[in-house]
This record gives structure tokens, C-alpha cells and sequence, in this order.
């Protein structure tokens, strides 16, 4: 099994990140503030950076992403909870209104841009006798998993380029996700499974489709456009040594 070595000269670790003023910051701030605080952010690093003489470009890329992280994370929350407060409480699977349902259930669970929490409406579904999360299917979570579709994918392609253990390393280097390898392996393998199912479906859903043909009714020309090949003929028979001496050699093969 091979093993991945991951260079530490630009890492989080070996550049400590400097405090930056965004990094509590009220639920109920307007964004375009949060941008205007982000902003002041990235140009007090950007004059540490010109400032420290034995910092390289990668030290500033490390810092700047640490700068724009709270502001992602903060628009990824806020979307996420628009898109939970403005789902109908139907059922995801067929459609019918839920019966009992409560709000305010508190689902935590990782981006790609740190850990959000979106407050959701549960109720029970009479025709499949079922609790439904109507808001875990608009926003694509899987109640068994905590993490984002983003992070998802993330997983699986990790899991399926590397070994689980160097793409655990790997995915936190690069994303901040923090997937243990027995998570990374249970959301690799979900991910699998579920791709397998949309490709059986699909082929399931072409193969019963009837597609009607268009009758033109309009005079058309039908080109029909054949293929070719070349095709060995009885030509010059016998003929092949005094062709030769006279120099020319004789062909067999005729374009047809």
C-alpha cells in the first residue's frame, strides 16, 4: 500500500493563523457587512505578508483562506436555513402532506467551509409510515450522514483515488473536512451504492421509453453515405515479372 506525504512547509500548522475580526460574528449580521470585515481581513494579511520577509506565496494562500472562511461558512448556513424554512412540509417520496409536524429540529453537520446547523421541520408521512425531514432532501443530506453533499463527493473521490487512510489526511489538508477513516469508508461506499442505483434507474427509464418517430410529410432527400474498402482483383494476371522488369510493380488492390 502506498503512502502519501502531504509537504508541511505551507500547512495551517506551520503558519499560524493570525485573529482575524470575523470570526465570531452574530447570526443576525448582514452579509455585506461580514464581506466588509472579510475584506479588512485579507488586506491586514496581505500587509503582514509584504511585511515578513521569510513568508512565501503559499504562506498568504493558507492565511487568505483562513480570512474568507467565516464568511463562506456564515453564507452556506444562511442558505441552507432559507432553503429549510421556504420547503412545504410534504413528504420527499410521494408527495403527500405530513401529519404532526414540528419544527425546530437542530441538524448539525460539516461543509467544505466548517460545521453549520440548520433547523428543520419533521413530520409523519401516513402513506409510507414514516418520519420525513423534508428539508434533508431539498438541501441533499442523508439522515445517517453528517456531512454535505459537497463533502460527500469529496469522500468518495478520495476513497476511490487513494488509500482511506491517506485520503482521510488528504481531504483535511485540503478541505478542512475532518472524516475519520471508518466515516470516509462508510460515505465512500454510500456514494457507490447510490450511483448504482441512478445508472439502474436510468437504463431501467430508457429501456421502457417509447419514443414516437416524426412522419415528414414534405418532400426529402435521403443520403445514405457508404463505407469503403479496398478489395483484391484477379488484374494483370501472370503479367507480375515482366511488369517487375519493366518497373512497375503490380498492384492487387483496387479502391472501391
Amino acid at each position: 500500500m502506498t503512502t502519501t506525504t502531504i509537504p508541511t512547509c505551507c500547512t495551517v500548522a506551520s503558519v499560524p493563523a493570525a485573529r482575524s475580526p470575523v470570526r465570531s460574528v452574530p447570526p443576525t449580521e448582514p452579509l455585506a457587512v461580514l464581506t466588509a470585515r472579510t475584506a479588512m481581513a485579507l488586506e491586514a494579511s496581505l500587509t503582514r505578508f509584504l511585511a515578513a520577509t521569510d513568508h512565501n506565496l503559499g504562506h498568504l494562500e493558507v492565511q487568505a483562506a483562513h480570512d474568507v472562511q467565516e464568511l463562506l461558512r456564515a453564507t452556506t448556513q444562511r442558505a441552507a436555513q432559507a432553503r429549510a424554512d421556504a420547503t412545504p412540509p410534504h413528504c420527499p417520496v410521494c408527495g403527500q402532506p405530513l401529519r404532526r409536524p414540528s419544527p425546530h429540529h437542530a441538524r448539525p453537520f460539516q461543509t467544505r467551509f466548517g460545521d453549520i446547523t440548520s433547523q428543520r421541520t419533521r413530520g409523519w408521512c401516513q402513506r409510507c409510515r414514516k418520519w420525513r425531514t423534508p428539508a434533508a432532501a431539498a438541501l441533499g443530506l442523508k439522515d445517517p450522514a453528517g456531512y454535505s453533499p459537497a463533502g460527500q463527493a469529496l469522500a468518495a473521490l478520495a476513497a476511490s483515488k487513494m488509500p482511506v487512510a491517506d485520503a482521510s489526511l488528504v481531504l483535511e489538508h485540503l478541505t478542512g473536512l475532518k472524516l475519520p477513516r471508518a466515516t470516509l469508508d462508510r460515505e465512500a461506499r454510500r456514494q457507490g451504492q447510490r450511483a448504482q442505483r441512478l445508472r439502474t434507474q436510468r437504463d431501467q427509464q430508457a429501456a421502457t421509453e417509447k419514443r414516437q418517430l416524426e412522419l415528414l410529410l414534405e418532400p426529402y432527400q435521403l443520403s445514405i453515405p457508404l463505407d469503403a474498402w479496398n478489395l483484391r482483383e484477379r488484374a494483370a494476371w501472370g503479367q507480375s515479372a515482366p511488369l517487375r522488369r519493366r518497373g512497375r510493380e503490380p498492384e492487387r488492390w483496387h479502391w472501391v
